[in-house]
């Protein structure tokens, strides 16, 4: 084999070396850098601004901290920490049997012959808030409940007494 198709056979494979590793970089104009013909470069140019912002990752920041950001894992634990503090305030010390609505809905469906007959009690009571239209039958069983009387046994409480005992003796 000669020297040129030796040679000739080396720029074939360093030119497709050439063309996958231009393929993996990418289209290099694209990169939101001012470098953009040098991938350490770009990197280095977005490094050199994440350190002049002052952008760093500070687990220990608190409120008021606006140039450090929480890592991940910090801002995971923080947010699981609220929902966790959300969900007690929320229940106010409610047993484990009833710590979710799936369980307080179980319940209800199980007391719902209980509450049924809670309701249908409490609309029975006699009101002294409100007027109600009782039947005859109620109201004697209310009446008879307190010790009271009726109206009709009690009579006209409009009489004029004095005239009918005037009236009595002339």
């Amino acid at each position: 084999m000669s020297l040129q198709i030796k040679l000739t056979a080396l720029a074939a494979g360093m030119g497709a070396d050439v063309k996958a590793l231009t393929a993996a970089q990418g289209d290099l104009t694209k990169l939101p850098t001012a470098a953009k013909d040098n991938l350490v470069a770009a990197i280095s140019e977005i490094f050199g601004l994440l350190a002049t912002a002052g952008a760093q990752i500070d687990d220990a920041a608190v409120a008021g901290d606006t140039d450090v950001v929480f890592s991940a894992d910090k801002v995971i634990s923080t947010v699981a920490e609220a929902a966790a503090a959300v969900k007690t305030d929320i229940l106010g010390g409610a047993g484990e049997a009833y710590d979710t609505l799936k369980e307080l809905q179980d319940l209800l469906q199980a007391e719902n012959d209980a509450v049924a007959a809670l309701t249908t009690s409490v609309g029975n009571r006699v009101r002294f808030d409100a007027v109600q239209n009782l039947s005859a039958e109620q109201k004697a069983t209310a009446r008879g409940n307190i010790g009271a009387v009726s109206a009709e046994a009690i009579g006209d409480t409009e009489t004029d007494f004095l005239a009918a005992y005037n009236a009595a003796k002339a």
